[in-house]
């Protein structure tokens, strides 16, 4: 599918040289090219009829335009028609459909019939959620490790009896999924079958006492440990925009850090699980975090956190960007180290 970005201020939707000199010749793609949802409207012209002549010439396959369809079926006719797109392009983009239907067999094999029902029987198979959780665990990256006593945060954690886990997005697996998961941007809840991050903990750590609430209640003296799970609201698209405040932890998930660094002594570790999909400004709460652990979106499989707390499993991941300290620093934060927080391949261990 073509992004809606500009490269050097030229659509990508228009980008012959993108998506036909590189991406289908040099890079010898002869799969299918879709342009993205009424991505038309994106490229040069101030017709429709330009700007989708623009789309199909620069090597778009198939147009995804699904509130004016009839306009761009009989548009693209009259293009053909006026000699404005080639019908050695049409012919291309029809060639292309079909090989990847005859890959797929839709030719050879019935429409919902037996191999297809085999295939969605094995969707969310104990083989596949197993897959899913290995990639949580490999993808789970350590961010801070500080001492508390003679003990790295983690090993304290994993040594502890009585854990309390705090956070409403703990034991919440629509906030672990993320936007584009079950409906288009996704919700909190449990919208899929899966483990979450507490039943997680309590299914891999059988010999230890977890405690939940969304709130600091269930911390008392008793406490060994406290892990607070934070982070970001389900969202795609559009509902994922946002300005330089809104890239930082909620209020009242600061609010939350804070109240349960303020109820346990210097030896009891606090370790924060950040659940985001993106990286999210952390840095005024860096001195109250004794351990921060990013799960990115772990999805259904939030056991496989549990593997690497709690389990025999090390940290192995690594941030794949330079994360700022603070949203406004984007821009610099290639040029100024100074607004960096992690950077880029920034990964600890236990």
């Amino acid at each position: 599918m073509v992004s809606y970005n500009s490269v050097n201020g030229l659509n990508c939707h228009e980008n012959n040289y993108l998506i036909t000199d590189l991406l289908k010749g040099e890079l010898g793609f002869d799969g299918i090219v879709i342009s993205d949802y009424n991505g038309v409207g994106h490229c040069m012209g101030y017709e429709y009829k330009d700007q989708l002549a623009h789309c199909v010439n620069a090597g778009v396959d198939m147009l995804m335009e699904p509130l004016n369809w009839k306009e761009c079926y009989d548009t693209l006719l009259d293009l053909v028609k006026d000699k404005k797109v080639k019908e050695d392009r049409i012919n291309d983009a029809v060639t292309r459909i079909l090989r990847v239907k005859f890959r797929a067999g839709l030719f050879e094999k019935e429409i919902n019939g037996a191999d297809e029902q085999k295939y969605m029987s094995e969707i969310g198979s104990e083989e596949h959620r197993a897959v899913a959780r290995q990639a949580v665990r490999e993808s789970l990256t350590l961010l801070k490790n500080d001492k508390v006593g003679d003990k790295t945060a983690m090993k304290a954690l994993s040594d502890a009896k009585k854990i309390a886990v705090v956070g409403l997005k703990g034991n919440n697996i629509g906030a672990q999924c993320g936007g584009w998961t079950i409906s288009w941007t996704g919700s909190t809840g449990q919208i899929t079958k899966g483990t979450t991050i507490l039943e997680g903990f309590r299914e891999v750590a059988t010999d230890k006492e977890f405690t939940y609430a969304v709130d600091t209640s269930e911390i008392d003296e008793s406490t060994e440990g406290v892990v607070v799970v934070v982070g970001e609201n389900p969202y795609s698209e559009t509902q994922g925009d946002t300005d330089e405040a809104g890239l930082a932890l909620k209020p009242a998930d600061i609010a939350l850090i804070e109240k349960a660094h303020g109820a346990v002594g210097e030896n009891v570790p606090v370790v924060v699980i950040l659940v985001t999909g993106r990286p999210l400004s952390v840095t005024d709460q860096l001195e109250k975090i004794d351990g921060l652990v990013c799960a990115w979106l772990p999805g259904s499989e939030g056991a496989g956190i549990a593997d690497v707390l709690f389990g025999e499993y090390d940290f192995t991941g690594h941030t794949s960007v330079t994360w700022p300290k603070y949203g406004s620093d984007i821009v610099n934060k290639f040029d100024d180290e100074s607004v960096v927080q992690f950077k880029c391949g920034t990964g600890l261990t236990k």
